[in-house]
């Protein structure tokens, strides 16, 4: 377990210096792109050889739409609305609905926009970051093409809302839990980062992309289910100020305004999510308490890298009523020990799964490069690609 504290030591390692324009950073690990930068220039080229290889595979993919692999339409009846059934939630043989609070109806596989999404943002990541360290327009065509896509072609864009993410069984709309199912997209930002001056991401290609977004936070901010999200006091209100905080910026550019955001909403969540020790008290509600309260202590944590990136305050050692982030991560290592020692509920125990899920937090946001040269499989690449995106 010395993992998770190890990480709130570590969290701030990636600090703003050097080459890059911090201005235009949103969650990239600034220290690991460097890195990559000075490996590619230096006489280790496996790391780079099998970024290659890797991005070389995902050429190879499909091209992703909400209009592709159809098989239920929303209740709009518009094949480019996004789409995705309530994960929890079940009908009964009288034909009501229920929920079963952390076991994933199967039926929510059948629907692929949130897979889709997944896919594309995973692709997007390689290839960018191929396309950076290379500088060959192979790459940045192909993140061109997915782009365009998912977002500006008439025949395959989507929607820029969410309405019906996370519909229940009997009813036609989405739930404001639906926010979390676009959570990726905060990362659209940093692969056009990496993409900068590739011939490919031209000037009116980025203007159609910030109106896409520009509708999509209209609708974050006003939309009755996006004023619902906003009004959460679990992660599904951290996710979405995150992705009002990221696209704000984007659209906006406005680096003070995003930096007395990031501290006023920052200050709201840890003052009414961290109770006393430390306790997430909505998170620890739910039936899988040690997954949730990790889930949110991540979007806590990147909304803390943000502010560093954007040269905001310094909100690693921040606390409201003397609680704070470093308080929520021993509150759960503590009740993982006393549970374990008394053998009390499975449920505030951590999984295998979630000592993995701390290593890769740690993986994110720690500079320490021991390793890095090493001889690297297709699926370490892809967690030295999950160092340089944060999320």
């Amino acid at each position: 377990m010395f993992i998770l504290l190890l990480y709130i030591n570590l969290i701030y390692s990636s600090s703003i210096t050097g080459s890059c324009d911090a201005s235009r950073l949103f969650l990239i690990n600034k220290d690991v792109l460097e890195e990559l930068v000075y490996l590619r220039n230096s006489s280790e080229p496996n790391i780079l050889n099998n970024l290659i290889k890797k991005a070389d595979s995902v050429l190879l993919n499909d091209l992703y739409s909400v209009t592709f692999k159809k098989k239920k339409l929303a209740p709009s009846g518009d094949i480019h609305d996004y789409y995705s059934q309530s994960p929890y939630w079940y009908v009964n043989d009288s034909g009501k609905a229920y929920k079963k609070d952390g076991k994933r109806n199967p039926e929510i596989y059948d629907h692929k926009d949130r897979s889709q999404l997944l896919s594309l943002i995973s692709d997007l990541k390689v290839l960018s970051l191929a396309y950076y360290l290379t500088q060959n327009s192979k790459y940045s065509l192909r993140c061109y093409q997915i782009l365009n896509t998912w977002f500006i072609d008439s025949q395959t864009k989507m929607n820029p809302h969410l309405q019906f993410a996370q519909v229940k069984p009997t009813e036609h709309r989405g739930s404001f839990s639906g926010m979390i199912e676009a959570r990726e997209l905060i990362q659209i930002p940093d692969v056009l980062y990496l993409l900068d001056g590739a011939e490919a991401i031209k000037p009116e290609f980025l203007s159609s992309i910030r109106v896409w977004f520009s509708e999509f936070l209209s609708w974050l901010e006003f939309s009755e289910l996006g004023v619902s999200a906003s009004k959460q006091n679990n992660n599904i209100g951290t996710i979405y100020d995150l992705q009002l905080l990221v696209f704000d910026f984007f659209i906006n550019n406005d680096i003070d305004h995003t930096r007395e955001e990031i501290f006023e909403r920052y200050n709201d969540r840890i003052c009414s999510q961290i109770g006393p020790s430390g306790i997430q008290k909505f998170e620890m509600k739910r039936s899988s308490p040690i997954s949730y309260s990790l889930f949110n202590l991540k979007m806590l944590s990147i909304m803390v890298v943000f502010s560093k990136n954007v040269n905001g305050e310094d909100l690693l050692d921040y606390n409201c009523n003397g609680v704070g982030l470093n308080d929520a991560f021993q509150y759960l290592l503590e009740l993982d020990n006393s549970s374990r020692s008394m053998g009390s509920n499975k449920k505030l125990l951590f999984s295998q799964d979630q000592e993995l899920y701390l290593n890769e937090l740690d993986y994110v946001i720690n500079s320490n490069f021991s390793s890095v040269t090493d001889e690297k499989t297709s699926t370490e690449i892809e967690d030295l690609i999950n160092r340089v995106f944060i999320l």
